[in-house]
């Protein structure tokens, strides 16, 4: 917390390589593995582009909303969200509604 203001960062793994995470013991739970969205659909699941694109509206819709549980984003600070966005997922697509 810095300033009164918590930051934490998301990752969300859609289709990896999971034999790459073997060694990993994810938020320190030692009978849990890394798995992936891919793996818990069956196999089958939105590509990294559609998943991003999804969680990037959610997000903004989340940040954006009053009621969403978080302070709401004044227009500038929605575009240095986008920015980001548009930086670490330069495939997917952002939009606010």
């Amino acid at each position: 917390i810095s300033g009164g203001v918590a930051t934490h960062g998301v990752a969300l793994n859609v289709d990896p390589d999971l034999s790459k995470f073997r060694d990993i013991v994810p938020c320190g739970i030692t009978d849990k593995e890394v798995t992936s969205v891919c793996r818990e659909l069956g196999g089958r699941g939105p590509t990294a582009e559609e998943t991003g694109d999804r969680l990037l509206r959610r997000l903004a819709a989340l940040l954006g909303s009053p009621g969403g549980g978080f302070s709401p984003l004044s227009p500038p600070e929605m575009g240095e969200v986008e920015g980001f966005a548009r930086r670490v997922a330069p495939g997917a697509s952002f939009s606010v509604e």
